[in-house]
């Protein structure tokens, strides 16, 4: 399955939504809770797509849905928000991302689902995406982009999560595309060697 299309909602949006949104972030951290319930209204149904995409990626959870995910991490970003750890819609959804990551391989973990071997050249270059159908890989990619650094789990996030271009992904972090495409080929490769060593 291509995960790109699961994900086109979550991706930055050209409209003056994203404005709008950053600056709903910035009034619940100054504890508005007018702003808190404008803020729910206007990202829920992006975090539900999220989350469903997610979901997709592991066929034998059966403990979520995408409302009961969205449920279980909303409260911590709500206490991101109001501790003024979240500064705008690009950190939101990333922070959300890495959430949902979390949930699902803690869940993975604690019921030591089974797995299905990894393919040699499971993930794919340029601006197209893996299938995700390997659990094994995924959990493992999932446990090991918190060692990596932010700009380098920001691109592997955002091209195998999210879905995102290289283009797009160039755009919303301001660097060239060769960079993005260097730094993924170089996460990729960290993470496929690190797979196989163990």
């Amino acid at each position: 399955m291509d995960i790109t299309d699961s994900f086109n909602s979550i991706r930055p949006d050209p409209n003056p939504c994203f404005g709008s949104i950053t600056m709903m972030i910035r009034q619940v951290g100054n504890n508005s809770p007018h702003a808190q319930q404008e803020l729910f209204v206007a990202v829920i149904d992006q975090l539900k797509n999220s989350a469903r995409s997610m979901l997709r990626q592991f066929p034998k959870v059966r403990e979520f849905e995408e409302d009961a995910l969205v449920n279980e991490i909303y409260l911590t970003l709500l206490k991101k928000l109001l501790s003024k750890d979240i500064k705008n819609r690009q950190h939101f959804f990333a922070t959300a991302c890495n959430y949902f990551r979390w949930t699902l391989l803690d869940l993975v973990k604690r019921k030591k689902l089974e797995t299905e071997p990894l393919l040699d050249d499971y993930l794919l270059t340029e601006d197209k995406v893996a299938t995700l159908e390997h659990t094994e890989f995924l959990v493992f990619a999932f446990a090991q982009l918190d060692d990596l650094t932010v700009e380098y789990r920001q691109i592997f996030e955002s091209h195998v999560f999210l879905g995102m271009s290289f283009n797009e992904i160039s755009e919303m972090l301001e660097i060239p595309k060769s960079t993005v495409h260097d730094h993924f080929a170089k996460t990729k490769a960290i993470l496929k060697q690190a797979f196989k060593n163990l």
